[in-house]
């Protein structure tokens, strides 16, 4: 003898338009809105219902992740390749003698050139509010040994 499941009622309203497709499945003999119900409810829910959005945003979820990771990367090379040429520059510069006049001019507004380079490709579409260092009118002059060559 096979047991029969309990039902239990429910009562909820469909929209016009979804109730008039129902009741369309049930002309043919043999078929009934109940049923059509239940068939459809038990495939929603077997399929994983909770976890179609979680299947969605997982994607879009893990490319986000490989990207940041990937910027992490880049920023821990980035600083830890700065913090090496700092400590070599303090290192190499340590006991050097101080730099005459025109070699410190030079290092200045080659420095102030690369700062308006940096500012360049940093500020492609550039932002509302925010200026660009002053560097106006600075190039890149000769090098301290081609000066020293001239004199």
């Amino acid at each position: 003898m096979i047991a029969r499941e309990r039902k239990i009622g429910h009562n909820f309203k469909l929209p016009e338009s979804l109730s008039q497709r129902l009741h369309a499945l049930t002309r043919e003999p043999g078929s009934s809105q109940t049923q059509i119900v239940i068939d459809a409810l038990v495939a929603f829910l077997d399929r994983g219902a909770g976890s179609e959005i979680d299947e969605r945003y997982a994607i879009r979820l893990d490319r986000l992740n490989r990207q940041l990771n990937r910027i992490e990367r880049r920023v821990d090379f980035l600083s830890e390749a700065l913090g090496l040429f700092i400590q070599h520059q303090l290192t190499a510069a340590a006991h050097e003698p101080p730099f005459e006049a025109a070699t410190a001019h030079l290092g200045r507004r080659r420095y102030e050139a690369f700062l308006q380079l940096v500012w360049k490709r940093m500020s492609k579409p550039a932002e509302e509010g925010v200026s660009a260092p002053r560097a106006e009118g600075v190039s890149v002059g000769p090098t301290p040994q081609a000066a020293d060559r001239a004199n």
